[in-house]
């Protein structure tokens, strides 16, 4: 009987100057989500950190390099099961130019309004164009923790009034 593992998953959302965000639009039709991925087994056996493995998710999903800035993440988000965890930071990118990959099709910078539409895509049936999991649910909550910790007054309003 193989063991059931739990897995952890690092996530970043930088801040564009307006007070958007960038989010991704997989390339296996699943949707749009926050920039990351998962921490393997050989990335805590080498030691690395949360951190380090969002560094290296960005630069291989977007040919990007960032900079997490602010160690204490924005969220940690479960699934209801409790079998995944996804972490959240606000990251900034500091070189490189955003390319597709075998994973994103293309970037989306967007604003609470962009994300509740896409929540609603999503929660309408259009899978591959709407947030990767629907209004309520763990990319919309991500959502609203860096909304909420927007540069833009504007945005952490209706982060708070919008995306309840």
């Amino acid at each position: 009987m193989e063991k059931h593992r739990a897995t952890i998953g690092v996530f970043g959302i930088p801040e564009g100057r307006n007070g958007r965000g960038l989010w991704s639009v997989r390339a296996d039709g699943k949707g749009i989500n926050a920039i990351g991925g998962r921490v393997d087994p050989e990335d805590v056996a080498n030691g690395l950190s949360l951190q380090d493995v969002l560094v290296r998710e960005f630069r291989e999903e977007t040919g990007t390099q960032i900079i997490v800035t602010d160690d204490r993440p924005l969220g940690v988000f479960p699934t209801a099961g409790l079998d995944d965890l996804a972490i959240l930071f606000k990251v900034k990118i500091v070189s490189g130019k955003l390319k597709p990959t075998d994973e994103t099709l293309e970037y989306i910078w967007m604003d609470p309004i962009g994300i509740k539409k896409a929540a609603e895509r999503y929660d309408g049936g259009d899978h591959a164009r709407g947030l990767v999991s629907g209004t309520g649910k763990r990319q919309w909550k991500m959502a609203k923790a860096f909304f909420l910790d927007s540069s833009n007054p504007a945005y952490r309003l209706m982060a708070s009034d919008l995306l309840r």
